[in-house]
């Protein structure tokens, strides 16, 4: 396993935990819950801002391969975390040269910078921003240009902590798959941290439910389905899926729904269901 929490438990103005989770290279991760349940500085301790950046106490044990996420270090690079509002370097004036900010001052070649800088945004579909002082960029535009930060540094571990909750549901969309395209291609590993069950729950592997600062639940997106759509914010049309099932106890969650396609047919073949 990639990435190991075993009786973790972080202790400040809000307690989490205790929290355990296995998480294999490449897999992707949710960390569900609603406002002040505590995702935020889970994924802070997950990036190693623990207790450097985050002045928190912790016990028991949180590792990313070999290394100790809780250790008073500098966080590892490898190790990116994205929140919601990007914050810039100051340092330079057009969104392409904030892309190349960090890689440059990895002693790169510039040859290797600039091909960062380039691919990076494209697959954040930022290439027309590129001249742009980072200033001047809309939220939605600064989302985008904050993922293809993180992803200039080749990050082994990404998380995204409400990160693209600026864009529109359709560019949310597409900027998953992209991600998840280059997660397969680079063994990736990805947390996201939501309030919302769409659309990130058709991507990932594990779902971990949280409320209060208390692990509600954790396993197959299936399984914590139930959870999370009391937990979290989501469409009449997921509502209604919640109704039924709370009110069926030989509801299968194998068998449940995770995406809005999969819903209407969930429906059609259910023709008894509530709506």
């Amino acid at each position: 396993m990639a990435l190991i929490a075993q009786q973790l438990q972080l202790v400040g103005a809000v307690n989490i935990g205790p929290v355990d989770l296995h998480l294999a290279t490449g897999q992707w991760l949710l960390l569900a819950g609603g406002n002040g349940s505590g995702k935020s500085l889970l994924s802070q301790a997950l990036a190693g801002w623990v207790p450097q950046l985050t002045p928190m106490s912790s016990y028991g044990q949180l590792h990313w391969h070999d290394e100790d996420l809780l250790a008073p270090q500098t966080p590892p690079l490898k190790v990116q975390l994205v929140q919601a509002s990007p914050q810039w370097s100051g340092c330079v004036y057009t969104v392409a040269d904030e892309i190349g900010f960090g890689p440059d001052n990895l002693n790169l070649s510039v040859t290797e910078v600039e091909q960062r800088i380039e691919t990076m945004l494209q697959l954040t579909g930022s290439s027309h921003l590129a001249a742009r002082h980072p200033a001047t960029l809309s939220g939605g535009e600064a989302q985008r240009v904050g993922l293809a930060c993180a992803l200039a540094m080749q990050p082994d571990l990404l998380i995204l902590d409400q990160a693209f909750s600026r864009l529109t549901p359709l560019a949310h969309q597409q900027l998953l798959q992209q991600l998840k395209q280059y997660s397969q291609q680079h063994q990736l590993t990805v947390v996201l941290a939501e309030t919302t069950l769409q659309p990130s729950v058709e991507w990932i592997d594990q779902a971990l439910v949280l409320n209060g600062g208390t692990v509600a639940g954790y396993g197959s997106p299936q399984s914590q389905l139930p959870l999370m759509l009391q937990q979290l914010l989501c469409s009449d049309a997921w509502q209604a899926l919640a109704a039924n099932i709370a009110t069926d106890e030989s509801s299968d969650s194998k068998g449940l729904p995770l995406t809005d396609r999969q819903l209407l047919q969930w429906f059609k073949e259910h023709p008894d269901a509530t709506t």
